[in-house]
């Protein structure tokens, strides 16, 4: 079952060419900043970096950039950007401080980008809210099956291709499971070819790209979520299934995984252990419970006042030092 992308949605969503919106944008911005009064500048990865950069020579403000993903983790350190690359290195050096959403990428910055460990810190992003839908999934998939969810970019970083070769050695002993890959991306046809060469094409279902309220009826039926993501900074979509009260298990190489602690956690690479962690999940009823209830209390109970309030910090502090406070 595959379904493309809605007719008449937009392919890029920058226009056709993203670096020459970047370096338009901080043009515009600059003008933007002979109105507007402020205290500290705050930029999100590379796209607003020269814009963030020009205003601070404009007007001496603090500098603050927060990393939320590289370049090396979108392609899994392979054939980096250079362009982009250069630009998410001006961003730190140019900053006061530098937020990360992980330790996993400080490291990056710091061995990567070499940038100074002691302007970068580490705030972890929280749990996002979650809101209830109607149920318009087709529920009958759950009445003879176990359903194992991926959702997110079929794309290299996310690790799709190891999600189809765990699901493999799943089926040789639980063939009953249902396998749903939702999302779309680069590697959606390779997925849809590979599990034909596989002989388990049947035994998969392909959404291609899905909306918010799909998310949330896939995670309501889906009896366990993995992200067996190759390079993850963060990852939000775990806390999204735990607050569905769907069991996760996730690659070790997720920055979420250092604030998460009810899930299930292998490396990416070990297809073995990660169908081993599947079927574990599919059919002991006491760990397939424990990762339901407890999972959702520990994402109930992450909220972004904890996030918000080390930024509020962290701008207090650059403002003090420079007795703007």
């Amino acid at each position: 079952m595959i379904n493309g992308t809605k007719k008449g949605q937009p392919k890029t969503l920058y226009g056709p060419n993203l670096k020459e919106e970047v370096y338009r944008f901080a043009e515009q911005v600059k003008l933007l900043a002979e109105e507007e009064d402020f205290d500290i500048i705050h930029a999100h990865d590379w796209v607003t970096f020269p814009a963030a950069i020009a205003l601070k020579q404009l007007t001496g403000k603090p500098l603050v950039v927060h990393i939320h993903i590289t370049e090396f983790d979108k392609t899994g350190g392979n054939h980096a950007d250079p362009d982009i690359y250069a630009i998410e290195r001006e961003g730190m050096l140019s900053a006061d401080k530098v937020i990360t959403v992980s330790n996993k990428i400080k490291d990056t910055c710091i061995h990567n980008y070499f940038i100074d460990p002691s302007k970068i810190l580490v705030v972890h992003n929280a749990a996002p809210s979650m809101y209830d839908s109607p149920t318009s999934i087709n529920t009958k998939l759950k009445e003879n099956n176990k359903i194992v969810l991926f959702a997110g970019r079929v794309t290299l970083q996310k690790g799709p291709d190891y999600f189809v070769d765990a699901a493999k050695k799943v089926l040789e002993k639980a063939p009953d499971t249902l396998f749903i890959l939702a999302g779309s991306g680069d590697m959606l046809n390779q997925m849809i070819e590979k599990t034909a060469k596989l002989g388990i094409s049947n035994k998969f279902i392909f959404t291609g790209f899905y909306t918010r309220d799909q998310a949330n009826q896939l995670f309501e039926i889906a009896d366990v979520f993995v992200m067996p993501s190759v390079s993850e900074p963060f990852g939000l979509v775990p806390y999204e299934a735990q607050l569905k009260r769907t069991p996760t298990i996730i690659s070790k190489q997720s920055g979420i995984g250092e604030v998460l602690y009810h899930t299930l956690k292998v490396d990416f690479w070990d297809v073995n252990q990660l169908a081993n962690k599947i079927l574990a999940v599919l059919h002991y009823k006491q760990l397939h419970k424990e990762l339901k209830e407890k999972g959702y209390d520990e994402a109930k109970s992450s909220t972004w006042d904890n996030p918000a309030t080390k930024c509020l910090n962290i701008y207090h502090n650059l403002m003090n030092n420079r007795g703007v406070i």
